[in-house]
């Protein structure tokens, strides 16, 4: 029962960090909320206030590189949509790409100590997730369904949901997580038009190309969309997802107007993340607390966000490791502002009112023509 909500965090019994099971129960012991007018609204709020502040956001813009000369951070190197390859240069660089391909990839490993390296090495991610987006024929508000997730289990032994998927393996009915998006904001009318519900269905995936029936070299090049064996492999995810949502839901295979499913070589696709996971480093006690990186690296100019840092995974892990690297670069104070303590001072009205970069005194953290995040997309 204490592990009944174990894939929010992604490790079985055996190998989850306690802390982690014990905070997860505690947060939604307080109360779980959903963002009204749904999660991008948060992104959209973030989005705005970047440029309010002078920065820009460039979309579709993958970050291919992260600049080094001698021996500290200069910028990133972007591949843009509608800019073609262009080189940013910034003194101050926070990727929240996850740690390996931070340092593997997108630095190189040649930048790092060897005690970093290996440590990078040693490290393991999340388990990845797939994903089947539904609209159904149905209006659950109508018929006075809660506002409630639903964990479904095909027995009570999660040890081997986690093997399966491991082994790259999906189960004939697997362990499975409902959200219904048209119940948790039934005032928003973009999440389904009326009398369809808009659901979700979550599970643990394979996160190997192979698995999927397709080659790394197909993933990369995007080939593998196209694939008969990848088309095969996600019918099946598919079915595997409905058997189990048809414990809660009986006959929702024929209720079924809209369906479309994310794999984690989706995930792959649109984040970067390794292995297509969304959690980041695994949470295991090896990778809990200062097991995890923080917002500050051994690189000058370069820092951390995102789900692999100390602050955990998650909106609220992910938001707390921006909160984190930008205490990091302007100091404490930052924590009581956030935080809404009446002491913190006024904060700055745009980026130019920032103080130079800590790392090089001759830099101001940002400039006109100079305050560009490079984001990861």
């Amino acid at each position: 029962m204490l592990a009944g909500q174990s894939g929010d965090y992604g490790q079985p019994p055996s190998r989850a960090a306690a802390l982690m099971a014990v905070g997860l129960t505690q947060h939604y012991l307080e109360g779980a909320w959903f963002p009204k007018g749904g999660g991008q609204v948060l992104s959209d709020r973030l989005a705005a206030a970047i440029e309010e502040h002078g920065g820009k956001i460039l979309l579709c813009s993958p970050a291919r590189r992260i600049l080094v000369e001698a021996g500290r951070v200069t910028g990133v190197e972007i591949d843009s949509h509608h800019l073609g390859r262009r080189v940013v240069r910034a003194p101050i660089v926070i990727s929240n790409a996850d740690y390996k391909r931070t340092v593997n990839e997108l630095v190189g490993a040649a930048h790092f100590s060897k005690k970093t390296v290996a440590r990078v090495e040693r490290a393991e991610m999340s388990p990845a997730f797939g994903v089947l987006y539904l609209g159904l024929s149905r209006d659950l508000k109508a018929e006075g369904h809660p506002r409630t997730n639903y964990w479904i289990f095909p027995n009570p032994d999660l040890e081997a949901e986690y093997a399966a998927a491991a082994r790259g393996e999906v189960g004939h009915t697997p362990m499975a997580y409902i959200s219904i998006a048209s119940l948790k904001d039934p005032t928003n009318r973009r999440v389904a038009p009326p009398g369809i519900t808009n659901l979700q269905v979550m599970s643990l995936a394979p996160s190997s190309p192979a698995a999927w029936g397709v080659t790394e070299a197909e993933l990369l090049s995007g080939a593998y969309r196209k694939s008969a064996g990848y088309q095969a492999k996600k019918r099946a995810f598919a079915e595997a997802m409905l058997r189990s949502a048809s414990r809660v839901f009986p006959g929702i295979d024929q209720q079924i107007v809209y369906q479309e499913v994310a794999t984690p070589l989706t995930h792959r696709r649109y984040t970067g993340a390794t292995g297509g996971t969304s959690y980041g480093l695994a949470h295991t006690p090896a990778h809990f607390l200062r097991g995890r990186p923080g917002s500050k690296t051994e690189l000058p100019g370069l820092y951390l966000a995102g789900a692999s840092c100390r602050t955990g995974h998650g909106i609220a892990g992910v938001m707390m490791s921006g909160v984190a690297v930008t205490a990091e670069l302007l100091g404490g104070r930052v924590w009581g502002e956030v935080f809404g303590k009446e002491n913190a001072g006024p904060r700055p009205t745009n980026l130019t009112a920032l103080r130079p970069d800590p790392l090089s005194s001759s830099a101001p953290l940002a400039s006109p023509g100079r305050a560009e995040a490079a984001q990861r997309r």
